[in-house]
């Protein structure tokens, strides 16, 4: 690959690495007022308004080989949305955008567990100093059986499991139909959930919804870029410039800055992930851990 081209997938990453956090921002404010279940809709649904047409100019066919399949990623990449939205409105959104970041070990526990990968003593020592890393990011600013940060993990463990069903949907299915697929049962699932607890926002609140939806595509289809055109292994790496921008966001905007403890733990979590990362990437060089 050429060296113009591999440029381009780091500026993408880094691009949607900010981009990224910056959807988390905005939702955490528009958040404040309304119910996450809202700003799932929303972002969905604004996915989809982008993500269909560009089936259509494409001619990809939307129904897809693995239905079933389609709706499970789907099922499962919406339950981690929602915890994911829910947690970052009552823990400070560094914590809660690192502890989503942890999903790279728990893909490395699915895939020692239910596809007889073999671990390795290197594996299993960074899986369990990235279990360390949360209870020190946790503890020091809530209970540790708080149920927020209890989602943000739950948000990270259903990530990975989304992220094991992408690899096998791809053998038979477009990204774009499994994008819009997921964004189509994101909307479905969300719809009764948002119209039981709506409230009408202010205009703020509805740039701000809307600002994430467009931010958050944006930002999805420059990363799908950018693997498409750099070294996955490298790119994954770069994605961890999102944990900054969120702790940078949240010292900014609410004043969340994060003690001692937590920032040790935030070290311990990202390390460990990178290593985690690394090791995948040796054994499966074209798989992207975040994708």
């Amino acid at each position: 690959m050429s060296r113009p081209w591999k440029q381009n997938g780091v500026l993408l990453i880094l691009v949607a690495s900010v981009l990224f956090p910056t959807m988390g921002a905005l939702l955490k404010h528009a958040m404040e007022h309304i119910h996450f279940a809202q700003a799932v809709f929303i972002r969905s649904f604004i996915t989809v308004l982008i993500f269909f047409p560009v089936l259509k100019i494409k001619k990809i066919p939307f129904r897809g080989v693995n239905t079933w399949g389609l709706i499970m990623r789907g099922v499962v990449g919406t339950l981690s949305m929602a915890c994911s939205f829910y947690s970052i409105i009552y823990i400070p959104l560094g914590n809660a955008s690192v502890l989503h970041y942890t999903s790279p070990i728990f893909v490395a526990i699915l895939s020692t567990l239910f596809l007889g990968e073999r671990s390795g003593w290197p594996l299993i020592v960074m899986i369990l100093g990235a279990l360390v890393g949360s209870f020190l990011l946790i503890q020091p600013e809530l209970d540790f059986f708080n149920v927020a940060g209890v989602m943000a993990l739950m948000s990270a463990a259903l990530a990975a499991m989304a992220y094991t069903l992408i690899k096998h949907l791809h053998t038979t299915e477009n990204a774009w139909r499994i994008a819009l697929w997921f964004t189509i049962i994101a909307s479905v699932i969300s719809f009764p959930f948002m119209l039981h607890y709506f409230q009408w926002p202010t205009i703020g609140e509805w740039m701000a919804l809307i600002g994430a939806g467009v931010v958050g595509t944006v930002a999805q289809i420059l990363m799908t870029m950018a693997y498409k055109w750099g070294e996955a292994s490298r790119l994954s790496s770069l994605t961890y410039v999102g944990i900054v921008v969120s702790f940078i966001y949240g010292i900014v905007f609410w004043q969340e800055v994060p003690s001692y403890t937590s920032f040790m733990g935030a070290i311990f979590i990202v390390l460990c992930c990178l290593g985690v990362t690394q090791i995948a990437f040796r054994k499966k060089p074209d798989v992207p851990l975040l994708p």
